[in-house]
């Protein structure tokens, strides 16, 4: 049987990079806030249905849930959805700043796995059954300054991901994460080109990471070849923090 996969964050940088290099059969539920890049003709040979969803609204994630259980059952999750950040004293942050992290990087997560999770347990296809975390290498070390809303809401989902691990892992689904440092995509929009330069300058390999570094991981966490792991946060961080 052919994957169905479902990704928030579609049209992230990480987001088009994957899709345009899953395989061409799977059904691909392509989540997105704005921006719908999936009617460009790149993405003519992959079945994708473009779903808008403001991942911060609880009803619009229902609505979306129920919409796609009329279509199928996703048996592979991606869970790439995060607000971009901005470095903030944590003085001048409200707790709304940390209520957007948590309900688009935590919440919205917790009401997809809730709804497809036990429909997965009944299952009894052969596809694998995957579920994979965007973190960052944040959560290993020593976090940076000015970024507590972001760390919180990625511990947050380090903490989820552990215990679904625990808690499923006699029902073979695996839940795993990749934790990449800095990449250098759009996502940093609103990130001071000093603070990106001055992390490359002070990195071990001179540069920030690119899309390219951080993509076969994700492949491999969603292929038959990690069927043995579960449970692990993947530090993609060349050699950053180890």
């Amino acid at each position: 049987m052919k994957d169905s996969i479902l990704i928030t964050g579609a049209s992230s940088d990480l987001g088009v990079s994957l899709i345009q290099r899953l395989d061409s059969k799977a059904t691909i539920f392509a989540l997105y806030h704005s921006n719908n890049v999936f009617k460009q003709q790149c993405f003519s040979d992959r079945h994708i249905i473009p779903l808008q969803c403001d991942l911060s609204n609880t009803h619009q994630i229902q609505a979306m849930i129920a919409h796609i259980q009329t279509i199928a059952i996703p048996n592979k999750i991606v869970h790439l959805a995060s607000p971009r950040i901005c470095n903030t004293h944590f003085g001048k942050l409200a707790w709304e700043d940390y209520k957007t992290h948590l309900s688009i990087s935590l919440e919205s997560i917790f009401h997809i796995l809730q709804a497809f999770i036990p429909q997965l347990v009944r299952q009894k296809d052969k596809r694998d059954k995957k579920v994979v975390f965007m973190l960052s290498s944040y959560t290993m070390g020593v976090p940076p300054a000015t970024l507590s809303h972001y760390v919180t809401a990625k511990y947050a989902l380090l903490g989820l991901l552990k215990s679904l691990a625990s808690e499923y892992r006699g029902k073979n689904i695996q839940f795993n994460a990749i934790s990449p440092s800095m990449i250098e995509t759009k996502f940093l929009s609103n990130i001071n080109e000093k603070i990106i330069e001055l992390n490359a300058y002070n990195h071990p390999l001179k540069r920030n990471a690119t899309i390219d570094d951080v993509l076969p991981a994700l492949l491999f966490l969603l292929g038959r070849e990690s069927n043995y792991i579960n449970g692990e946060n993947l530090i993609i961080s060349g050699g950053e923090v180890f």
